[in-house]
């Protein structure tokens, strides 16, 4: 798999005191930058750093700062795949890219879509049951009001950073809201 290639050469560079930046593929070409995209490099770039920061985090989820020093020091962490959280931003980046408005049907539409072609760990069982729904609809059905104002963690905003390509500070904001709203109502998760 492409992130745990790119995270385990990135992880053995970075080991032996190259940057980030250097990391390359096996035939000496850059990933994701040698294509026809154009000014979309540095969106890439971006969304490939924050897929390689989850990846990298993903065995000290939920640790404190002290266990994740322990949990190091006792053992040399090879970093995972990228969890939920880039799935649904990368989600979310699809809906950008393809100028689509941000609503509740899109949002739900992409994070099905995404989760059916690449299930992925990390989500809570209530989000696993609403991506069992076969339509947006019924993902966005499938949790009531009063379960979503219960939802206070951070899930919403670990897939909003896509949002930010959005050109008008206005529409990123209504599109943050929109995006975390399917899945949370808490004040503190929308914030």
């Amino acid at each position: 798999e492409l992130t745990t290639m790119l995270t385990d050469a990135f992880v053995k560079q970075a080991r032996n005191g190259a940057a980030p930046e250097q990391v390359q593929n096996a035939d000496g070409t850059w990933p994701h930058t040698e294509c026809e995209c154009g000014e979309q490099i540095p969106r890439a770039r971006l969304l490939l750093g924050m897929a390689l920061g989850d990846a990298c985090g993903a065995p000290f989820e939920g640790l404190s700062f002290q266990e994740a020093g322990e949990k190091l020091k006792a053992q040399g962490i090879i970093p995972g795949r990228y969890t939920d959280d880039t799935q649904q931003a990368l989600a979310l980046a699809e809906i950008v890219a393809s100028g689509e408005e941000i609503t509740p049907v899109s949002c739900a539409r992409s994070l099905l879509s995404a989760y059916a072609r690449d299930p992925r760990d990390g989500y809570s069982r209530q989000t696993q049951a609403m991506l069992t729904s076969s339509e947006p609809e019924l993902f966005l059905s499938s949790i009531s009001n009063e379960e979503k104002r219960q939802r206070k963690t951070d899930g919403a905003a670990m897939r909003a950073a896509p949002l930010g390509f959005i050109a008008d500070r206005r529409t990123v904001i209504q599109s943050a809201v929109t995006s975390a709203s399917i899945t949370h109502g808490h004040q503190d998760a929308i914030a």
